[in-house]
Order: C-alpha cells, then structure tokens, then sequence
C-alpha cells in the first residue's frame, strides 16, 4: 500500500506498508470528489484503499481494509484508524495514540 499524500494528518509519516486484508469493494464513483490517502494496485490498476471527503464542516474517513480480525492486530493500521477517527472529530490527530497497541497480538 502507498500512501500519495504523506503529509495528511492521519498518515504523516507513513511511506509504503503492507497489511494482510482484502478490500470487499472496488471504489465506484468518481475519484475526483475524494482525497485518496492510501492506495494498492489491484487488477493491474491502482485502487483507493483509504480517502476523505469533506464537504462544510463534515468530514468523513474511510478505510475498505479491516476485512479480517487480523488487520486490528495491527498497531500502525490502528494509528491510521484511530487517527482517522480523531480527525474526522476535529480533535488533535494524536489523541487516541495510546490505544494503537492496547491488546494488539504483536509477533504472535
């Protein structure tokens, strides 16, 4: 997974990574009206994996991996999500850090 925006917020910081998940969906609509954050090439062609969109004051994080239980093992795809969340909240990125490796299997 890529990450074309590094400088965002919630993925400051994060360059290539690999998680083991699937993503349930291909994206459908149009990619212009997003913010793409992480990316993978599947079917030979590259396909938005997490992306925000605001529109106001709303804002909204999404992320199609965390198909399997595993992909919440994980303590950097919990920083992603977790900064997503706070993100979404307009509340310091950081906020919930402390929770990524809460009851994560590392190295099991």
């Amino acid at each position: 997974m890529t990450f074309p925006d590094a400088t965002h917020p919630i993925t400051r910081g994060f360059g290539k990574t690999h998680f083991v998940d699937e993503s349930y969906w291909k994206m459908t609509g149009d990619p212009k009206k997003i913010h793409v954050l992480a990316s993978a090439v599947e079917d030979g062609e590259p396909q938005p994996l997490m992306w925000t969109h605001e529109k106001g004051r709303g804002r909204v994080f999404v992320s199609i991996l965390g198909h399997f239980s595993w992909t919440f093992d994980d303590p950097l795809f919990r920083v992603l999500v977790l900064r997503g969340l706070a993100w979404t909240a307009r509340e310091p990125v950081e906020r919930f850090s402390k929770l990524a490796t809460v009851g994560a299997r590392v190295g099991e």
